[in-house]
């Protein structure tokens, strides 16, 4: 397992400029792997177990220009159909899912306006 998240990481280094700017979108990655909670980047830090700088490190690979996300998009769809695991129904591939909604309960934060609320309590 560790073997084909190191080749398929490492695939995908020609969308990044930088070698500095793909190594955080692997630590991003193995980050989304590994950590226990998923409460955005400090999940990462946590995981990893950087202080703070490493967390603005982090948060700052957002906002470079040494990647974009179309390019990465791009780049995704073609190294998922190259893995020949594709299934095909009436001539169109089935991509399939799993979106898990954790419900966040609290006061409002101001500026933010809330269409509906979801929510099990």
């Amino acid at each position: 397992m560790i073997a084909f998240i190191f080749k398929a990481l490492r695939s995908f280094r020609p969308v990044f400029s930088h070698y500095s700017t793909w190594t955080k979108f692997c630590l991003i990655v193995l980050g989304f792997i590994g950590a226990s909670e998923m409460v955005g980047v400090t999940s990462f830090c946590r995981f990893f177990g950087l202080d703070e700088k490493g967390y603005y490190n982090l948060i700052n690979f957002f906002r470079l220009s040494g990647w974009s996300l179309t390019a990465l998009s791009t780049y995704w769809m073609i190294f998922v159909f190259s893995q020949n695991l594709i299934i095909y129904v009436n001539g169109r591939a089935v991509l399939l899912g799993d979106h898990t909604y954790v419900p966040k309960d609290g006061r409002k934060m101001p500026g933010v306006v809330t269409l509906r609320q979801n929510s099990e309590t």
